[in-house]
């Protein structure tokens, strides 16, 4: 693909990103520009879009952040730093307060995933207590030492709630 976005903008005397950007639009543009930018980069650009502008699309930040491992969320942050030239714990902070600020902060700092059977033990236990455990649950979720198993944990946390 960075062959044929080279021989474009050769060709064209254009980048193939912006001729995307101003031909296309809405799931479209984003297919085109996911296989142009590849999956790296296009992670970066929906992380930007998020952050960009007004208001902040939080949804899409977890998307894209959430169940990461630590080498994807360092990649990710070097590469928006390369590409944005800012650091993305920065932008994260400016963007978003309180509780939501806090939990994306612990995203970013995440150690591994957790196992299913932690998640099911954890989650139970702070459903006893849930309205004084609820930050401290969501810090132990997002810095759990295991990474097997992520899928189970998904479909478990969505049959939950």
């Amino acid at each position: 693909m960075e062959q044929l976005r080279k021989s474009f903008e050769a060709q064209v005397g254009k980048p193939l990103v912006k001729v995307i950007e101003k031909e296309t639009s809405g799931w479209f543009e984003y297919g085109l520009r996911g296989l142009v930018l590849g999956p790296l980069g296009f992670d970066v650009w929906l992380l930007h879009r998020a952050c960009h502008g007004a208001g902040t699309n939080e949804q899409l930040l977890t998307e894209v952040l959430g169940g990461r491992t630590n080498d994807e969320i360092a990649a990710l942050k070097a590469e928006y730093q390369r590409t944005y030239h800012h650091d993305l714990d920065h932008v994260i902070r400016s963007e978003l307060s309180m509780k939501t600020e806090r939990m994306f902060n612990m995203i970013l700092a995440v150690e591994h995933l957790l196992t299913f059977t932690n998640s099911r033990r954890i989650v139970h236990r702070s459903m006893l207590k849930w309205t004084h455990v609820k930050s401290k649950t969501t810090s132990v979720l997002y810095t759990m030492q295991d990474k097997a198993e992520p899928e189970p944990t998904k479909l478990h946390f969505a049959v939950l709630y």
